[in-house]
Parts: structure tokens; C-alpha cells; sequence
């Protein structure tokens, strides 16, 4: 696509924190090169003290980057809803700071958006990891009704592939302080605002698998959050904020929490143990860990106890 004022702006949305300078090069590169040219691109950068990169930002001859240095460390969600305030597009698109985007990402999510009728659209994506353990290909729901049966149970637009038109940011007021999940709540918003979601059935990112960047602790918090989302939106209800501050503030939410890492520890154990006996150990403490093979189970266990009892 040839660079040309009769395509709208699309304003790139990127908030950085603690990553490397290589990974944020392949990062900013692949959006400098998309196909699709009339763009700016709003880099925040929210660690002050990441000299290198700023400094490898700053080197970047191109005028379409704005680059937003945060007095301190605010986080994601303040990060990515400052950056919201420079974005001047009629179409915002999100990336995340260690992933690449294929080079015509942005047109193909364009003229699909357009084509379509849509307000946010998602696309397939690889993930990868530097060791070449991970090479997986993720797809999605591809209409708006297809979508919205799969958020029931499920995120189905994952957030650094997002392009959506600009009011569906402003009219949802940017993202909401909900801890690890505030895409998705974001997306259930919007589909409760009347706005039409989809996925470009293309892969047009590569999501690197980043170890480093995912503890236990946050990868159940994710899960538990999620839930508590998705339980929301089958009933049809849009979780308030005061909801969602009494809800990880329950007794049930740190039960959920403990059960949850006590499931990723033994998985962990399992996975890693190189003892046939403690590996069978770890898989029978695994079964009694989900609460349905542990109904169906006990009730098994007891109706043999049952069994010879009667016949002694």
C-alpha cells in the first residue's frame, strides 16, 4: 500500500517496560515497515531508567514516532491509557513491546475491518519462543456472532493483535484497572456498548513466549480474573469496578488463588520429575485437585468400600 492522506491515520499503541532493547528493535521495526504507511506510532515508555532504550528509540529518524517517557513506573493500564491521550488516528492499534507484526499486518486488518463492518478486529497469530521450543499457530472465531458465543468461555481477541476504530477507545474511556485481564474486560465492554468484534483469519504476529515475563502467581491470577469475567457475561451483567475490588478482595477469590497455584505447582512437579512413582503420585494429586474427578471418584471409592463391606 502506497503511502497516501486519502487512507486514514492509524495510530500504534505500544507501552514498554523492562524489555530487551533486541526484542524492542524487532518490535518497533515491524511496525516502521508495515505496507500500510500513513501511521503514528506512540511508544510509552514506562521505566525512566531504561537509558538504553531511550536512547535506541530516540536514534529512530522518523518522524511518525511519539515517544512518551513516564516521570515513574504507573503500569500497563495507566501506561497504555496516557498513550491513548497523544493518539491522534481514526483507527487505534495495539502492540505489545516484545512481539512483531507480520508486514502487511495493519493493511490486511484495515481492509478487513472495513469489508467487514466491524469496530475491533483480532487476527491468527505464532507463537515463539527464542529456543525453538514453541511454534504454535493460534486461531480464532472469525464473525461477531461467532465471537460473542466464544467470550463465554474464552478470550477470542488476543490484545496485541487489536486495530479498532478510535471511538470504541474513547467511548469506553480507554481500559479499566482490571489486573491482568484488562482486555478483556475491555472487549466484553464494548460488546455491551452495541460494538462489533471479529478476527481476520490471517496469522499476522508473532507472540513470543517470554518465560521470564509470566510468574505462576500472575498466570492464576489471570485465570481466576478471567473466569470471574466470563461468569459476568453469561449472565448477561457488565462487571462494575466495585464488583470486580470486592470480588479480589473475597475469602473465595484466595481460596481460588491457593487452589489454582497448588494445580500449576503440581503440574510443574509432574512435568519435570524424572520418577515414574513420583510422577504417578503427582497425576493422582492432580485428579482429586479438579472438583468433578473428585465427586465422581470418591463416590466410586466409597461404593467399592460399600461393596466389600457387604460381602465380609
Amino acid at each position: 500500500m502506497k503511502e497516501n492522506s486519502t487512507f486514514p491515520l492509524i495510530s500504534v499503541l505500544m507501552s514498554t517496560y523492562k524489555e530487551s532493547v533486541d526484542y524492542i528493535e524487532k518490535s518497533v521495526e515491524s511496525i516502521l515497515n508495515q505496507t500500510y504507511r500513513n501511521l503514528e506510532f506512540i511508544i510509552v515508555i514506562d521505566d525512566p531508567l531504561n537509558y538504553a532504550l531511550i536512547n535506541r528509540i530516540t536514534k529512530y529518524n522518523d518522524e511518525r514516532i511519539k515517544l512518551i517517557i513516564n516521570d515513574r513506573n504507573i503500569g500497563l493500564v495507566s501506561s497504555l491509557n496516557k498513550g491513548l491521550q497523544y493518539c491522534k488516528g481514526d483507527y487505534i492499534a495495539r502492540m505489545d513491546a516484545d512481539d512483531i507484526s507480520h508486514i502487511d499486518r495493519l493493511e490486511k486488518e484495515y481492509n478487513f475491518l472495513i469489508k467487514n463492518d466491524l469496530d475491533l478486529v483480532g487476527t491468527y497469530f505464532r507463537l515463539f519462543s527464542d529456543n525453538n521450543e514453541k511454534n504454535e499457530v493460534y486461531q480464532f472465531p472469525i464473525s461477531n456472532e461467532a465471537c460473542i458465543r466464544k467470550l463465554k468461555y474464552a478470550n477470542c481477541l488476543q490484545h496485541p493483535t487489536w486495530l479498532a476504530k478510535s471511538k470504541v477507545f474513547f467511548a469506553l474511556e480507554g481500559y479499566r484497572n482490571i489486573e491482568t485481564c484488562e482486555d478483556y474486560d475491555f472487549v466484553f465492554r464494548a460488546i455491551f456498548k452495541g460494538f462489533k468484534i471479529g478476527n481476520c483469519p490471517e496469522i499476522l504476529l508473532d507472540y513470543r513466549f517470554n518465560l521470564n515475563s509470566i510468574s505462576r502467581k500472575n498466570e492464576a491470577k489471570q485465570r481466576i480474573i478471567a473466569k470471574f469475567l466470563e461468569k459476568k457475561y453469561r449472565q448477561k451483567k457488565s462487571c462494575s469496578l466495585n464488583e470486580y475490588n470486592m470480588f479480589i478482595k473475597s475469602k473465595k477469590y484466595y481460596c481460588l488463588m491457593n487452589k489454582e497455584l497448588r494445580i500449576q505447582n503440581l503440574k510443574y512437579n509432574f512435568h519435570h520429575s524424572k520418577s515414574k512413582k513420583k510422577k504417578f503420585i503427582y497425576l493422582i494429586q492432580l485428579l482429586f485437585s479438579f472438583t468433578f474427578i473428585k465427586i465422581v471418584l470418591t463416590k466410586k471409592f466409597n461404593r467399592f468400600i460399600g461393596m466389600i463391606r457387604k460381602y465380609q
